[in-house]
């Protein structure tokens, strides 16, 4: 039975208090203000040969730069703090008995750890509005490029709730924080990571508040309305993990829909970059990057793929044993969570990522013989996701019973499995090849389901059918081995 919504007023009035309450928020205001006017002035001073809408440009620009540490980095410390305290006192436990919901918890998390960090922000806010307005700079970009990146802020925090539901200690996201922000320009490529990891939401608030460029309001809103359905994802897996944290979130039902949401925004988002990229960055733009973003794309949701099915596996093994199920959806077979994760890969790529592979396929000399190749490259790229899928089932499955961290055991074997088969065929070709000529592929690229698909969509051509038959009989050996060696799992202790 769903749980009726609630208000988290008194989480956020616990986490008000926590913060040091009313008199330590008006401490901090009045000296951030303070600092904020004294630095205007003096900076005024320093440059008093330029003009004032110049020294007031400088001024947003070094605003910008706080406003993205305080919601990027300072809500993500803020949130783990509050959760990391909760963890160590023992204090999430007592939410758990209170008659609040699920869903008033995690709000509470979410708009009661970061008060401090919303308060800044809105002050910064409205001391730009000000500066902006004194200087006659436009006020419209400095509004609309903080809401957009309040957007991806809020987005961001839904994740760190998301992770820090859990029955072990949470994890610090302040490395993974800084390591998107790091890598945000090569993954602004990858629009389906992209989307995910809120970069094109960043970039362009960042944009929007130096002034750089003709971002328009729809370019804005829609990335915006992304990360914000991401988040409303994100919150209402991280109410399901807080009520039952001994069984993964991402079950057949909600691992399934992030997926078929994580496959419809990454292919719109790579038409709608493929058709920015010709107008506004033909100067990067060419076939072989259209061929590299599909490829990546592909992978990445394989990779989406393999992990919500290994949550299915999870629960299947976890229910087995006696674990209470929440509903219908964890007591879903994880083959067929398998085979319906690959069919809504092969399928909404296929589809809504028309217009892109098409462009992809070789040169033909007829319509048939388009047609085949089409056929061809479907296939193999379909074998693939399939038994790449079923591959990892199967391994996670054998590891889940005899490895603490099966999560990292399965990852390091399917990094080496994946892996190895590629790097051998590039050393393979670096001996065989002539001074001048390019570097060949053979059958071995097949025997991974990276190289497969990079194979498939790569000219010229590979015949990957010995290194999909040599897959699949991995994928025999690794289920034969399950079922041979299979031992009890024992769920773990909450």
């Amino acid at each position: 039975m769903s749980e009726r919504f609630q208000l988290p007023i008194p989480m956020w009035r616990v986490h008000f208090q926590l913060l040091g309450g009313g008199r330590r928020f008006l401490s901090v205001a009045v000296i951030c203000t303070a600092l904020l006017v004294v630095g205007t002035f003096g900076f005024r001073r320093m440059l008093a040969s330029d003009s004032f809408p110049r020294v007031a440009g400088f001024v947003l620009n070094f605003l910008t730069a706080i406003q993205l540490l305080i919601v990027l980095l300072g809500g993500s410390n803020a949130l783990h703090r509050a959760m990391l305290r909760d963890y160590d006192t023992k204090m999430i436990e007592s939410h758990r008995l209170t008659p609040m919901s699920s869903m008033a918890v995690v709000l509470g998390y979410l708009f009661g750890a970061t008060l401090q960090v919303l308060m800044l922000f809105t002050l910064f806010l409205t001391f730009g509005v000000g500066l902006s307005v004194m200087a006659g700079l436009p006020v419209l970009d400095w509004l609309l490029g903080n809401v957009v990146l309040l957007c991806a802020g809020i987005a961001s925090w839904a994740v760190i709730v998301f992770g820090g539901m859990r029955v072990e200690k949470p994890f610090n996201p302040a490395p993974v924080v800084v390591a998107v922000c790091a890598l945000s320009f090569p993954i602004s490529f990858v629009p389906s990571m992209a989307l995910l990891l809120n970069v094109y939401t960043g970039l362009i608030a960042v944009q929007l508040l130096v002034g750089s460029g003709t971002i328009t309001f729809v370019v804005a809103a829609i990335p915006s309305i992304v990360s914000l359905l991401f988040a409303v994802f994100w919150i209402n897996v991280a109410s399901v993990k807080y009520r039952r944290p001994d069984l993964p979130a991402l079950n057949a039902f909600r691992g399934v829909a992030l997926l078929t949401l994580f496959l419809l925004v990454g292919s719109g988002g790579l038409l709608a970059f493929e058709k920015y990229a010709q107008k506004g960055m033909s100067f990067v733009y060419d076939s072989e990057l259209v061929r590299l973003q599909w490829i990546t794309t592909i992978i990445s949701a394989l990779i989406m793929a393999s992990i919500i099915t290994c949550g299915a596996v999870k629960c299947r093994l976890l229910v087995s044993q006696g674990t209470a199920a929440r509903d219908w959806s964890d007591r879903v077979s994880d083959r067929v969570v398998a085979i319906v994760a690959a069919i809504l890969l092969c399928g909404i790529l296929g589809g809504v990522g028309y217009p892109v592979w098409r462009t992809l396929l070789p040169p033909a000399t007829s319509d048939a013989e388009t047609i085949a190749m089409a056929i061809r490259i479907g296939a193999y790229t379909s074998l693939a996701c399939v038994i790449g899928i079923l591959t990892v089932r199967g391994m996670f499955d054998f590891v889940q019973a005899r490895a603490k961290s099966a999560n990292i055991t399965v990852a390091l074997l399917m990094i080496a499995l994946w892996s190895i088969p590629p790097a051998a065929d590039f050393i393979r070709g670096e001996f065989v090849r002539g001074p001048r000529d390019p570097a060949g592929y053979s059958w071995l690229l097949g025997c991974s389901p990276l190289g497969a698909i990079k194979g498939a969509w790569s000219e010229p051509y590979v015949n990957l059918l010995p290194g999909i038959i040599v897959q699949f009989v991995i994928l025999l050996s690794i289920g034969s081995m399950t079922r041979r060696n299979r031992i009890p799992f024992e769920p773990p202790k909450v």
